[in-house]
């Protein structure tokens, strides 16, 4: 796991090595390739972006290039999502997934304490913003299951201090 820093000072960026190593894999077959988006504030949803688990790439390569991106990150075993090119024209979007989703699809991961990880960057983010603070770390510790049983028990969610699908689908819309 590795925590940067990028974009406004004072916001961290975090992801996961495997999602460097997936772009070393990408930049070895083709060379330098642009990376528009990678890292973003949490928002709506759950993109992966917001984990820093997710590479927009591509944009400024002709389509025939980008084609050939695409097929590489689908043939890749690194990337465990890639959107197909009528959803992301003009760039392309792949994923890497650390962990199996609590819910169907593409969303986050069960945490619980113990736990370490850019999910857990992004649910201490998600809390601090809410006004429940704990110390951005990346572990599950006692602060964070703190803050968490907080936001719970003032949501009227259980609060049993673990990230489920209840309580990620209410953080994130």
């Amino acid at each position: 796991m590795r925590a940067l820093w990028q974009g406004q000072p004072g916001y961290p960026a975090w992801t996961d090595e495997r999602l460097l190593q997936a772009y070393e894999a990408v930049r070895s077959a083709f060379g330098p390739v642009w990376i528009g988006s990678c890292f973003k504030r949490a928002g709506h949803g759950q993109s992966a972006h917001y984990a820093g688990l997710a590479l927009d790439m591509g944009q400024g390569m002709i389509r025939e290039e980008r084609t050939e991106l695409r097929r590489f990150c689908l043939e890749s075993p690194l990337f465990s999502y890639v959107e197909p090119g009528y959803l992301t024209p003009t760039w392309v979007h792949a994923e890497i997934s650390i962990a199996p989703p609590c819910l169907p699809g593409r969303g986050y991961p069960f945490l619980s304490p113990g736990d370490a990880g850019p999910h857990i960057f992004l649910l201490q983010d998600l809390l601090c913003r809410q006004g429940f603070p704990c110390l951005l770390t990346g572990h599950f510790c006692e602060d964070t299951r703190l803050a968490l049983v907080s936001y719970q028990s003032r949501e009227n969610l259980p609060a049993h201090g673990l990230a489920d699908g209840a309580l990620w689908n209410h953080l994130t819309i």
